[in-house]
């Protein structure tokens, strides 16, 4: 079914600015490679790490969806560190993610 030109530039605009917020967090990622990004509990990552993890869940999430799509992609995770890496990286693919709360009774 062809698409309406709200939902292509809908599309568009998604594109836009998740490539725009991919794009400032690797300027922040180099400028500041080993700075402490997330810290929890007894564990922190740089935003260097950061940049690479994310990189790779992207990698993940492009070789499982196919070319030119905006997938949506739930997350069910507590927040931290990994929470984190999942969004950036859902979003570096070109992704739509869909925050999933673990307290949230399983019917939801």
């Amino acid at each position: 079914m062809p698409s309406s030109p709200i939902e292509d530039a809908d599309q568009s605009l998604l594109a836009a600015t998740t490539h725009h917020l991919a794009e400032r967090f690797t300027t922040t990622a180099e400028r500041h490679a080993e700075r402490i990004a997330i810290g929890e509990g007894n564990g922190s990552v740089s935003y260097g790490e950061l940049e690479r993890f994310s990189r790779a869940c992207a990698a993940m999430v492009q070789s499982a969806t196919p070319p030119d799509t905006h997938p949506v992609v739930a997350v069910l995770m507590p927040a931290g560190i990994r929470h984190v890496t999942a969004v950036l990286g859902i979003l570096r693919a070109g992704g739509i993610y869909l925050s999933l709360d673990p307290a949230y009774p399983p019917a939801r």
